[in-house]
């Protein structure tokens, strides 16, 4: 397909993870990047795109998309044939969605699942899957037909293992999505009309361990919803008050008969050197267990401690 045929597209993100989606679909013929619109503050290296030529836009995102602002320009001057907003945490106003064809990647199995923090909520719910959904933003929260949807494992004690799930069924579906809209062959089926539910974004106090409360299993789920490496990330770590410390814990299991004994165990209620017991965790030699509300035991293995008085 010639250049002068070729379809465009605007990207809209600050997160590492929609930037890896994005870095999986240049290569096709049908479609020019028209611009990324991100914040002031992102992270990203953005060095491949400047070289090719591609406008970047640092912007206030809440204002960026009101008349006059820099993303409604840039959507004006390109005229884009969609606009992809993965990863973006602001209401897009209805005008632009009026205007082009606006789409997000919502994981869910909508319309369950609505709203923030969607993978962290489900996997603190204890669900083991869920799906991928390309969907049409609408002046309702994520309540837009639906393109195309995929399913993928929430399973992993590190929310990264469900991203990497995550970015590449996203890949993937929106590969199809854009030969489908290329060919004109996009179709958007409505969300069923079964009760939605919708999420509040997890905040930090939900980030915080409380073993009198809690199951292990419950805990553990917070663990590894929590443990974000993204540095754009709004997450806190999984974190537990001991005395006047505070353990940041970034990885745990929950301890079963079956878990081999083959290092030594330590009970966090017993603990007299934390110190030394995190160092010797952080090393392998040493297993701490903490005991839940259901009198299971989540094993921390790897975790890092700091004063709560010093902040």
């Amino acid at each position: 397909m010639s250049k002068s045929n070729q379809k465009t597209f605007l990207w809209c993100t600050y997160r590492n993870w929609s930037f890896r989606v994005l870095e999986g679909l240049c290569d096709l013929p049908e479609w020019k990047l028209g611009g990324i619109i991100t914040t002031k503050t992102c992270c990203y290296n953005f060095s491949r795109f400047i070289e090719n030529n591609v406008p970047i836009l640092r912007v206030d995102p809440k204002t960026t998309f009101l008349e006059g602002g820099e993303g409604s320009r840039l959507a004006a001057e390109t005229s884009p044939d969609a606009i992809f907003h993965y990863g973006w945490s602001w209401i897009v106003p209805d005008q632009i969605c009026h205007d082009f064809l606006n789409v997000t990647l919502h994981p869910g199995k909508l319309p369950k699942d609505r709203g923030g923090s969607p993978l962290q909520n489900q996997i603190r719910n204890g669900e083991n899957w869920t799906y991928a959904n390309i969907i049409q933003l609408v002046p309702e929260l994520d309540a837009g037909p639906v393109f195309l949807r995929e399913k993928f494992s929430l399973e992993g004690d590190e929310i990264e293992q469900v991203w990497a799930r995550m970015i590449s069924t996203g890949i993937y579906l929106t590969r199809r999505f854009l030969i489908d809209l290329a060919n004109e062959k996009a179709i958007a089926t409505p969300q069923d009309s079964s009760t939605p539910t919708t999420y509040r974004r997890v905040s930090k106090a939900q980030s915080i361990l409380d073993p009198t409360q809690q199951s292990a299993k419950s805990m553990y789920d917070i663990v590894r919803s929590s443990n974000e490496t993204d540095p754009d990330s709004y997450l806190s770590p999984a974190s537990l008050k001991f005395g006047s410390l505070e353990l940041i814990i970034e990885r745990a299991y929950v301890h079963n008969d079956d878990t081999p004994a083959s290092t030594p165990v330590r009970y966090l209620k017993d603990e007299a050197n934390p110190f030394e017991t995190c160092m010797k965790v952080n090393n392998n030699q040493l297993r701490l267990l903490v005991e839940g509300a259901d009198g299971e035991f989540l094993c921390l293995t790897r975790y890092s401690i700091r004063s709560i008085e010093s902040e």
